[in-house]
């Protein structure tokens, strides 16, 4: 069955066998002692968080105490007793215990020595005697006809030697465990114990109020600040349990906390549906880093393929990447080889299918002139037998001189078309390309001055040539002619010729700054009879084309637009003759 599959789809299989197998193992293994650690550690977790919340209660009662002593001291120690002097619209104190408020406490008495209120703020009443001295503790109290704690603190002042007292306590409610429960995933409980009933206090908190059991009772009772009790019937977590204290130590409330969670953590460790996702997990990275290293290992023989069927299609000019390691990089040089061996073959093909169609494109040409050539010398000679006439007016005389001078330019058309198709031959000698330079140069200068073109030559001595001067020198002509055309506005001409002694050639360039061309006029510029001219045969290029490839040359053309335009010739160079001249 495996044979059937391909490289890549056997290679993901066995990564996929070797690696899943022994990922489940470990992760057992892992799970077990993880689960283990886990719910030791979350167990005293809980409990620590259930003693700091009984902690907070203590804070709290310092925080009272303190706002009880400034408020002691904020009022004026004389002025008369108090009794019926202030009470609960007093403008005076209102404005203490409205400050009181907006930091979070929720009664503010003022009573003397004799229980009597003399000021009150809050609508909660303590289930116990007021206290006489100064103290702090959780209180118990009723609000709205309902069991409460507070947490406060009282303290003594005197007035007009009137001992009074002043009472600052928060209600122990929702509100009070606010910021702890902000988290979505605590549960917060708080309880009233009325003698051995536990009273809910925030019942807003997440969950149903807890049980609490006759030994968590018993161990707080006994002066433990909390315990922690795994829940072992609902399958939850644990629960912590801390003690509220009033300030003669006796248990008056019961704070719990727990985590919101259906399952605990440690026991989904080990849950097979965990396992299963795991596994599912597993076998997808195995699969994916499978296919990934297959990819790794059988791209380049893909890559190969498909290499091989473009060129099976046509296309010579694909290159594979030969960097996927030092094995395949040789493969791949080998056929990047292959590949431009075949284009510059199939170019070198084209090269001599497009000289064959411009050779029998010249043919035709040649016939064609040939056959024009022989009517336009009787026209000709018609015409300046008719011109010689003496009876002739002055406006057939005139339109006389025209048919003459189109006759004329005609001609010389056709000349140029076949002096283009048919050649002559170059009369090879031995020449210093410097001085054919200077010579078409020096024939161009007053056409160039008349023009505002100036002129930058640098022209080495001694580049010694076998080519037909004439024909060269026309060259050199027709190349000057073209970058004037460029240089409509004046402008700059550059005729550099240099040796390149590593492939024994002159380098001969001609460049301009003028407007240049687009890059498919570049591509087609010496082609015969193609022109961007309102006026030429386009030839000239041709022709220059013609003359250095009979010379065994070569020439190129770089050019862009608003940046001018070089041409470069390369001619052999006959360096034994040129030492001996």
């Amino acid at each position: 069955m495996l044979n059937g599959l391909t490289l890549r789809w056997r290679l993901v299989l066995a990564f996929l066998a070797v690696s899943v197998p022994p990922v489940l193992i470990a992760s057992y293994v892992a799970a077990v002692l993880i689960s283990s650690s886990f719910k030791h550690n979350v167990e005293r977790w809980l409990g620590r968080a259930a003693d700091f919340l009984v902690s907070e209660t203590m804070s709290s009662e310092d925080e009272a105490d303190r706002a009880a002593s400034i408020l002691a001291a904020s009022l004026p120690a004389h002025g008369g007793p108090l009794t019926g002097e202030v009470n609960e619209n007093s403008t005076s104190l209102r404005v203490y215990s409205d400050l009181l408020s907006t930091v979070g406490y929720d009664l503010v008495l003022i009573y003397d020595d004799n229980g009597n209120t003399l000021y009150r703020y809050g609508s909660a009443t303590l289930d116990m005697p007021l206290p006489r001295s100064s103290t702090r503790s959780v209180f118990t109290a009723s609000k709205d006809d309902r069991p409460a704690l507070v947490v406060g603190a009282a303290r003594l002042f005197e007035r007009d030697g009137q001992v009074l007292h002043v009472l600052v306590a928060n209600q122990l409610d929702d509100s009070f465990f606010a910021a702890p429960r902000a988290k979505t995933a605590i549960i917060i409980h708080a309880y009233r114990l009325q003698g051995n009933t536990l009273i809910p206090l925030v019942r807003e908190g997440r969950g149903d109020p807890l049980t609490v059991s006759d030994d968590v009772l018993a161990i707080l009772n006994r002066g433990d600040s909390y315990t922690v009790v795994p829940d072992k019937g609902s399958g939850g977590l644990a629960t912590g349990y801390g003690a509220i204290r009033d300030d003669a130590g006796r248990l008056v409330g019961i704070v719990t906390f727990g985590l919101a969670a259906r399952r605990p953590v440690f026991e989904q460790l080990i849950d097979w549906r965990l396992f299963t996702i795991l596994a599912l997990i597993a076998s997808s990275l195995s699969i994916t880093v499978g296919i990934v290293l297959a990819r790794r290992l059988t791209g380049p023989l893909q890559s190969l393929k498909r290499g091989l069927r473009e060129v099976a299609s046509g296309n010579y000019r694909l290159q594979l990447s030969e960097g996927d390691g030092p094995e395949f990089a040789e493969v791949a040089s080998g056929f990047n080889v292959m590949t431009r061996q075949l284009e510059r073959l199939r170019q070198m093909e084209g090269e001599m299918r497009r000289r064959e169609q411009l050779a029998a494109l010249g043919e035709a040409a040649a016939v064609i002139a040939h056959e024009i050539r022989n009517p336009l010398g009787i026209i000709k000679t018609s015409s300046q037998v008719v011109a010689q006439r003496s009876y002739l007016t002055q406006p057939d005389e005139r339109l006389l001189g025209f048919v003459l001078d189109e006759v004329n330019r005609i001609d010389r058309l056709v000349t140029e078309v076949l002096d283009y198709v048919r050649p002559n031959r170059p009369t090879m000698r031995i020449l210093a390309l410097d001085e054919i330079v200077h010579r078409a140069i020096d024939f161009m200068t007053p056409e160039l001055d008349k023009r505002g073109i100036t002129r930058e030559l640098t022209v080495a001595s001694g580049l010694m040539v076998e080519a037909d001067g004439d024909q060269i020198h026309q060259v050199i002509i027709n190349l000057v002619l073209n970058a004037m055309e460029a240089l409509t506005d004046g402008g700059k001409l550059t005729v550099n010729a240099q040796a390149d002694d590593e492939a024994s050639e002159a380098v001969l360039t001609v460049a301009d700054n003028g407007t240049g061309m687009e890059p498919d006029v570049v591509n087609r510029m010496f082609d015969p009879f193609f022109t961007t001219k309102t006026k030429g045969t386009g030839l000239g290029l041709a022709k220059v084309l013609s003359v250095i490839e009979h010379h065994g040359g070569a020439i190129t053309c770089t050019s862009a637009l608003e940046s001018g335009t070089s041409i470069v010739i390369r001619l052999p160079m006959n360096r034994k003759k040129g030492a001996d001249g």
